[in-house]
């Protein structure tokens, strides 16, 4: 159903403004981007073609084949497009993804948070041009200490408003930058322990939550596609989108 325009940082927390913008990322967005031709950044490696399980070429695709058809579409096309995501591939510093390690733009209120936030979407719509676009956006709502106990799920009503908001953001740069789909990711929608958790009253607020993002996407016109990421004690010890089976249920019992 949601999708997250993942919140992303710089290591460095005197860069510029300029840094910041030149790698196309800040605490607020994380966008996956579809594979395109070769742009200048290493002229000297050709396009990665697919050669077989028996190929020895280190840079050649051993089990994808793009071209590969199924069902009349062809893998690159309509089933699996190679994609990198910026934050695991290129900006991670080997340190807890989940915590605080990572210095973020992120201001004193909501309204500066964004409006830095701005100044990376506008450079980004100008690079990305019109033949690169983001498969899919997503809000952060794991990393920032008032994520400690979740975003949709959180018991404190000031954290479940500005995670709120921060969706709203993610979904409004998502239909912006031309993105596919949004992805909500539960890292924290869970517990970790139900010594004082009200399974049943989290599970509504978080139904409650995916609905006002569905009725928002529509009110802008967002056609894509909302999902979500299902994963298992990552970081919490139970998550409430734990498998595709758990959340597939979900949905049905809360009529989503």
């Amino acid at each position: 159903m949601i999708a997250e325009v993942f919140a992303r940082d710089h290591e460095n927390e005197n860069a510029g403004w300029e840094d910041i913008v030149a790698s196309g990322l800040c605490q607020f967005l994380h966008l996956g981007v579809t594979a395109g031709p070769p742009t200048g950044f290493f002229p000297e490696i050709p396009n990665i073609k697919y050669e077989g399980p028996s190929s020895k070429n280190p840079l050649a695709f051993k089990w994808y084949n793009g071209e590969e058809e199924i069902l009349g579409k062809k893998m690159k096309v309509g089933w699996m497009r190679f994609s990198v995501a910026f934050w695991h591939t290129f900006r991670w510093n080997r340190g807890d993804p989940f915590g605080v390690t990572y210095k973020a733009p992120d201001g004193k209120t909501l309204e500066e948070t964004n409006k830095n936030l701005d100044e990376v979407v506008a450079l980004a719509k100008e690079l990305q041009g019109t033949k690169i676009r983001p498969l899919w956006g997503t809000a952060q709502l794991f990393m920032h200490p008032r994520y400690m106990h979740g975003g949709a799920t959180s018991p404190e009503l000031g954290v479940y408003a500005y995670a709120a908001a921060q969706v709203k953001k993610a979904i409004e740069v998502t239909h912006y930058l031309g993105g596919e789909n949004y992805v909500f990711w539960g890292g924290r929608e869970g517990y970790q322990t139900l010594l004082n958790t009200d399974m049943g009253r989290e599970l509504d607020h978080l139904a409650r939550f995916l609905e006002a993002a569905v009725a928002y996407k529509k009110k802008i016109g967002f056609n894509g596609t909302l999902l979500i990421e299902p994963k298992p004690q990552e970081p919490t010890k139970h998550q409430y989108d734990w498998d595709a089976a758990t959340t597939a249920n979900f949905l049905r019992n809360m009529a989503l």
